[in-house]
C-alpha cells in the first residue's frame, strides 16, 4: 500500500474503497459523487489530495438529520471532502460518511478527529438554522 503515482489507478482505488467503505457500514455513496468522467466531482478531487488511499467510515448524532440534508451533504462535500452516504434502497442519507486518508494511519484516530471536525461545523449549522428558521 505505497504511492500510487498512476493517477487513474488512484482514482479507482479511491472509488472502490469507498465504495466498499460504505458497504461495511450498510449504505452507499451516490453515484454523481464518484464519476470517473467528471473533472470536478469529489472523487476526482480527493483522488488528487491523496497519494496513498486508505478510506475511513465516520458517523455523526442521528439527531443531526433532522437538518436539511443540503446543509448536511455541503458541509461533507465542500468543507471537508467526505463522502455522504445515504440508504442503499432508499438513498435517504445516513448518518456516516466516508473520508479518504493520505497513506498509513491510525485509523481510529483519524476517525476521532474527522468526527470531531464535523460536529463542530454541525453544530453551526444546527445552531444558524434553529434561530434563523
Amino acid at each position: 500500500e505505497g504511492i500510487e503515482v498512476d493517477a487513474a489507478r488512484r482514482t479507482e482505488a479511491v472509488r472502490e474503497g469507498v465504495l466498499k467503505a460504505a458497504a461495511e457500514i450498510g449504505g452507499t455513496v451516490p453515484e454523481h459523487l464518484l464519476s470517473v468522467q467528471d473533472k470536478g466531482s469529489l472523487l476526482w478531487e480527493v483522488a488528487n489530495l491523496v497519494e496513498s488511499v486508505t478510506p475511513i467510515t465516520g458517523r455523526f448524532d442521528e439527531e443531526l438529520l433532522r437538518l436539511p440534508e443540503e446543509v448536511l451533504t455541503t458541509v461533507m462535500k465542500k468543507h471537508q471532502r467526505y463522502f455522504p452516504v445515504v440508504d442503499s434502497s432508499t438513498g435517504k442519507l445516513l448518518n456516516a460518511f466516508v473520508t479518504v486518508a493520505n497513506g498509513r494511519v491510525d485509523v481510529d484516530v483519524v476517525r476521532a478527529g474527522n468526527e470531531a471536525v464535523l460536529r463542530a461545523r454541525y453544530a453551526d449549522a444546527a445552531f444558524f438554522y434553529d434561530h434563523d428558521c
